[in-house]
């Protein structure tokens, strides 16, 4: 994990740490916000945090972080700046091991200048409709260029707000403008 000039307010008194006016620089952008890490519980620590997240850059981000535990989307396949509001809370054990099943999170995210560049599958996608008769029939000549735009995909805005419950990402519909489409 690579951040710097790291500011705050700590304090420290019976097992609680709160840390507050907390500023970070981050990937690029910046992170303000508030922790507080109780550990009096007897298994674990009760880990709660707001974050904002300002002009981030989310290659930086996925590589900070490994990609999240996922593969789908990773930096060298990516491009876009991250804002977002995150509230999370979630128990850590006292071997500093995070129960990420029980990561509770609400995050209302704005990606701006977005790119998706070679997502594999995205681009089994494109494939599907270039070779399905039906979509085929239904795209007429655009599947080949549907095919070719699905390849480096680009957006101006991607706004929405996600939860993290029960180990669950939860997306809403949301409207994605892009170059695709």
């Amino acid at each position: 994990f690579d951040a710097t000039n790291l500011k705050g307010n700590f304090k420290l008194l019976d097992k609680v740490l709160n840390a507050t006016g907390l500023n970070i620089d981050l990937a690029g952008g910046k992170c303000t916000g508030y922790v507080n890490i109780d550990g009096t519980g007897e298994i674990a620590f009760l880990v709660e945090a707001s974050t904002k997240i300002e002009n981030v850059q989310l290659p930086k981000l996925l590589e900070l972080f490994k990609n999240f535990g996922q593969d789908f989307i990773t930096p060298k396949n990516t491009k876009g700046v991250l804002t977002a509001n995150v509230n999370w809370g979630m128990p850590v054990g006292h071997d500093l091991k995070i129960e990420q099943h029980q990561l509770l999170a609400q995050a209302d995210i704005s990606i701006t200048k977005g790119e998706l560049k070679e997502v594999e599958q995205l681009q089994s996608l494109g494939d599907f409709m270039r070779t399905d008769k039906k979509l085929k029939l239904f795209l007429k000549n655009d599947a080949d260029q549907f095919s070719a735009k699905v390849k480096h995909l680009k957006f101006d805005d991607l706004k929405n707000d996600l939860t993290i419950k029960d180990g669950k990402l939860t997306i809403p519909k949301m409207v994605i403008i892009s170059n695709l489409m």
